[in-house]
């Protein structure tokens, strides 16, 4: 069923089956050569993956469809992208420029912070240049940039040149790769001579340059007959980021500019730029440019380093002690060149046992094993026509390096020596180690608690049980509903099957970065994700398509092609699913077309650039926002896009010349009679082939094919719906029985499509459930069957146009920080920033009560005896509920900063509460937990930065607590002082472990990589298992305690953003985890592993 309204029916397998095998055996038409002079050549799309080697589509006698079979030769009105690359070498050259003109204007160019760049003179007009891109094209060549000429300024004005008309004859401008321009410099004043690297008139070097300039025999080098280069360089923290640069050796930039240039074009953990290495084995420092002509002239990748000054395989060299080589060496971590877009290896983790022999233990990245079919058996389509086997090799995320550094512990001579890796040895004093750039001391018990830190992973692994909540504030058509009656949504980086009946869930969890897109086969039993961009190359944005009843994954899709993400997917249904389209949100919005079972491209082109459709428009101009993109469901030739103030037809012809297939755009069709609106916000398709739009303004428009073919409004048809709704148009659903469904605001109206478009029944959504984003029925045989609603407040309703909507599935609608165990029950209470506290059944996955507040919620807490729950704000208000229904008992302002963090004492006498003013305040608890007294002084100072954790000790006489730089620190609640030294505090017995840092938890920082940190902790009940969050969305499990250097654990990575908190169930069956931005609460299953330890 498509949420975009497209117009099919249901049918059967076997149906799908014979037509499947019919349209195998059917020869593809022959192209029909003419005239070339009649139409226009499309031009070649700019993309930074033209180099890459995915197949074209490579001939038209092999296609089994005539998408691909359309001679180029017909294109008649239709026209490529825009897009251009100009490749000519200056003004007078190449398709992109004409001749100069007496009457340009005469304009001089500076490059920007540069004041010895002596300045370009040139003739500027419309007839030199006729376009402002191929401006910048040209001085790209002219005035050598790292990243190019992207922007020009006026002098002294600073104003942004956007177009050739704006330029003044007689006047200065400075050109510049970034929005950073210098005023304060003398541009043009400078009387030196261009720069060059000759020996200087005395006759000698300069005496710390001249070993740079010597070879092996020790004869002078020099770089002046070297050609500029071209080189790629890679962000040392972000291995996704890389850029190419231009090296110019006549270049008067130095070296320590050069770094500067590529700070601003990098992503960085650690900014700026400290250094460049090679990016090969052995890491070799470039200390000057004539190193990158001459010693590294072989080298076409570099590494950039920010203030950690080495790449990060050096440093998990040095800080790691095991003789295992590092699963981050540049062999494994660095994809370049060709080799991104091959599959990424199977790569193990070091000393851990094999995918196959442990396959819980891998970070389940990518379900491929085909699982038995749950519920209603079906036929193996696989095996019947042409599908490919599940994928039998997993994407599997390399072993992480150490970012701690571990140091030998001092102790009374040799004897006191802790190793790592090892049984915990009570007897060692003192253990160090590196976190944030300081040493932290850490000081094991001298008691044993029975329990044995070897270093293994624990017995029982994380399995996920339920996803709470659904996204909506922010997607469009992620709502299906399968033959099953099962529902299809997503959260997060997990794709759900809801099987609402008897209360199911399944998940697939191939992605590890959130899930942006969604389309459903027309067979409905396979389904299409796309994730966004992550910052590693493991990380990168593709599409996976599985199956919806196994589970398994059948194709991969351009792994190393797409830059951010997919915002769109659709499968052809003429051809019964055949081809599969995408658009990459990226800033050309390329739109490519795939055979998805051979994982080849077909064909792509730009988006951004298509003109903006005005009856009087002159010129193109740049469509910042594409929506949306999707076949025609009754011909694969034909592709829709739309989105802000346009909506665009293409078709797809296979050009004969280059024996390649081509996206062409309809010049006649799309052109809005009147004023477009801001946003084109939904799409259907009615039986006949009309396209029925909807746009921000409410309106409802049909598009009808002409005499000439080209689609056109259809004023007729159109003219009812003109003012459908007030609100902006999100969601539109064609039915069989000719009934078009629409949602905007809380409204959804039915039009009846044989009596011209007019209203026959409206229906409202409750007011509290937001506003309709998704409308997907569960029949599109008519409009009295069940509908389903997907809204702006993360909520899924179950109703119809005769009876009012439920909720079947709720969740936050923004971010969730903090998440409340119940001590005596199986459930647990959520808040976060959309000021909503919900209370949830782990049995039921229910929500029991939600309440409003008046600020953001930050932190929360039960009170041992489970009847109330208090809540932390960020305005410094403390909020107390009662636990069994949401009523409020009381509230009190602790501080006017933020509240991080709250903790009740053990004994349920005191409150504890961490503030972002570096203070912890210490309230008395009294009248049945309804009334609370500032306990002595009433707060403890000593932290340098915001309060994040607490604990309380067992006995209520002790509180720990970590700030947010890291520091750790001990306070006597009896006493309200700060308790020195620490070590005095070594065998107290801690009620809880929410404190990041703490010696029972270093070994879990060992496992991280640079740039990751451990957002939240939590110890089992019964004190076996570790569970941590770290700031890239994983969720671990370990041995507790877990003080060994890089000990073994399970993990599960569903968020794309930090896990913001951890917790067990009373009786540690579950650990809930709640992710930020990601809104997602989920519940996972503490289980015995398939496999022993």
């Amino acid at each position: 069923m498509m949420a975009h309204g497209t117009y099919h029916g249901r049918g059967s397998n076997n149906s799908y089956v014979q037509n499947y095998l019919n349209r195998r055996q059917l020869v593809g038409g022959v192209p029909v050569e003419g005239n070339a002079s009649d139409y226009e050549d499309e031009d070649d799309m700019v993309s930074d993956h033209d180099e890459m080697d995915y197949e074209i589509y490579p001939n038209p006698h092999l296609s089994r469809n005539k998408a691909l079979t359309r001679p180029y030769e017909d294109a008649g009105r239709f026209e490529a992208s825009k897009l251009r690359e100009a490749k000519d070498t200056g003004p007078n050259k190449g398709h992109g420029h004409k001749k100069f003109s007496k009457r340009g204007r005469l304009v001089t160019f500076y490059r920007n912070d540069d004041p010895h760049f002596k300045g370009i003179q040139t003739a500027v007009s419309q007839k030199c240049f006729v376009s402002f891109e191929t401006l910048l094209s040209w001085l790209t060549e002219k005035i050598p940039l790292t990243k190019g000429v992207r922007h020009v300024f006026s002098l002294p004005e600073g104003r942004e040149i956007t177009d050739v008309k704006d330029f003044v004859g007689g006047k200065d401008y400075v050109v510049s790769n970034d929005k950073k321009i210098r005023l304060n410099v003398q541009y043009g004043n400078s009387k030196e001579q261009y720069w060059n690297n000759r020996k200087p008139s005395a006759g000698k070097f300069r005496k710390h340059e001249k070993q740079l300039f010597l070879g092996e025999n020790g004869d002078v080098l020099s770089t002046s007959n070297a050609s500029p280069r071209i080189l790629s360089i890679m962000s040392n923290t972000h291995r996704n980021s890389i850029e190419k640069v231009i090296l110019n050796p006549k270049t008067n930039q130095t070296f320590e500019e050069m770094l500067e240039d590529i700070t601003a074009m990098l992503k960085l953990l650690k900014p700026p730029v400290t250094s460049l290495y090679t990016a090969k084995e052995p890491f070799r420092k470039v200390q000057s440019f004539s190193q990158l002509h001459r010693d590294f002239k072989d080298h076409d990748l570099f590494i950039a380093c920010g203030r950690e000054g080495r790449p990060k395989e050096m440093l998990t060299n040095a800080f790691s002690k095991r003789e295992a080589p590092s699963s981050n060496s540049s062999n494994d971590s660095l994809i370049t060149g060709q080799a991104a877009l091959r599959k990424p290896k199977k790569i193990r983790r070091p000393n851990i046992p094999d995918y196959e022999s442990n396959p819980s233990f891998v970070r389940s990245v990518s379900p491929v094993t085909p699982q038995p079919a749950r519920g209603n058996s079906h036929p193996n389509i696989a095996t019947r026509c042409r599908i490919p086997k599940p994928r039998t090799k997993a994407i599997i995320k390399a072993g992480r390096s150490v970012t701690p550094q571990f140091s030998k512990p001092e102790g009374v001579g040799k004897k006191k020596t802790q190793r790592l890796g090892k049984r915990l040895d009570h007897s060692v004093d003192v253990i160090k180690v590196d976190i944030h750039g300081r040493r932290r001391e850490f000081y094991p018990p001298t008691l044993s608690d029975g329990n044995i830190d070897d270093g293994e992973r624990p017995d029982k692994k994380l399995k996920l049980d339920w996803v709470y909540g659904y996204r909506g504030h922010d997607a469009r058509n992620n709502l299906y509903v399968l033959p099953s009656n099962e529902l299809l949504y997503y959260v997060a980086a997990v794709a759900i099957v809801y099987d609402k009946q008897r209360e199911l869930q399944r998940h697939y969890t191939g992605h590890n970065e959130d899930i942006s897109s969604m389309a459903l086969h027309p067979n409905e039993t396979y389904v299409a994700t796309a994730q966004l961009a992550g910052e590693t190359a493991d990380t990168a944005a593709h599409i996976r398509v599985w199956d919806v009843r196994s589970l398994s994954t059948y194709a991969i899709i351009g792994l190393g092609v797409f830059q951010v993400g997919l915002s769109s997917l659709d499968f052809s249904a003429e051809s019964e699913g055949e081809y599969l389209m995408a658009i990459d949100e990226g800033e050309r919005h390329v739109m490519s077309v795939w055979n998805w079972q051979d994982e080849k491209m077909l064909a792509k082109t730009t988006l951004t650039n298509a003109p903006k459709h005005s009856l009087d428009d002159e010129e193109d101009t740049s469509i910042e926002t594409v929506i949306w993109g999707c076949f025609h469901p009754q011909d694969d030739t034909t592709l829709v896009t739309y989105g802000e103030e346009h909506i665009h037809f293409w078709k797809i012809f296979w050009d004969s010349r280059s024996k390649t297939a081509k996206i062409l755009r309809d010049k006649k069709s799309g052109f809005f009679k009147e004023d477009p609106p801001k946003f084109v916000t939904a799409i259907a398709f009615s039986a006949n082939g009309d396209v029925i739009t909807g746009d921000s303004s409410g309106r409802i428009l049909v598009w009808s094919r002409d005499s000439a073919d080209a689609y056109v409004i259809n004023t007729r048809c159109s003219e009812s719906m003109r003012r459908a709704h007030r609100k902006t148009v999100f969601a539109l659903c064609m039915l069989e029985d000719g009934t078009l469904l629409s949602g905007a605001g809380d409204e959804i109206k039915a039009w009846d499509s044989s009596d011209k478009y007019r209203n026959i029944r409206d229906r409202t959504i409750p007011e509290s459930a937001g506003y309709v984003r998704t409308l997907v029925p569960q029949s599109l045989l008519t409009a009295d069957d069940t509908l389903f609603v997907g809204t702006t407040k993360n909520i899924v309703l179950e109703g119809s146009l005769q009876h009012k909507f439920r909720a079947v599935v709720q969740g936050h609608v923004e971010e969730v920080w903090t998440a409340a165990i119940s001590p005596s029950e199986h459930a647990f209470v959520t808040a976060g920033h959309d000021m909503m506290v919900c209370k949830w059944s782990a049995v039921s996955h229910k929500m029991l009560w939600k309440v409003y507040v008046d600020s953001a919620c930050w932190a929360s807490a039960y009170h041992p005896e489970g009847h109330t729950v208090v809540i932390g704000t960020e305005t410094g208000q403390v909020i107390v509920l009662n636990a069994n229904n949401g009523s409020q008992l009381a509230s009190f302002n602790a501080s006017h900063e933020k509240i991080q963090t709250v903790q009740y004492s053990p004994d349920g006498a005191m409150l504890a509460i961490g503030c972002h003013d570096n203070t912890i305040y210490v309230f008395d608890v009294l009248e049945k937990r309804r009334s609370y007294r500032r306990h002595g002084q009433g707060f403890l100072r000593g932290h340098k930065n915001f309060v994040l954790n607490l604990d309380w000790s067992r006995d209520s006489g002790f509180l720990r607590s970590v700030s947010g730089d890291c520091d750790t620190l001990f306070w006597n609640v009896n006493s309200m002082q700060q308790e020195k030294p620490a070590k005095s505090l070594r065998d107290v017995d801690w009620h809880t472990h929410n404190c990041i840092l703490g010696y029972h938890v270093i070994g879990a920082w060992s496992n991280l990589v640079e740039g990751e940190d451990l957002s939240c902790t939590a110890r089992s009940h019964y004190r076996d298992y570790l569970a941590v969050g770290d700031t890239e969305g994983a969720v671990r499990l370990y041995k507790y305690p877990c003080a060994a250097h890089k000990p073994e654990y399970y993990e599960k990575k569903h968020y794309s953003s930090n896990v913001t908190s951890v917790g067990f169930l009373f009786d540690d069956s579950y650990v809930i985890s709640t992710g930020g931005v990601d809104a997602g609460v989920m519940q996972f299953a503490v289980v015995e592993p398939l496999t022993p330890r």
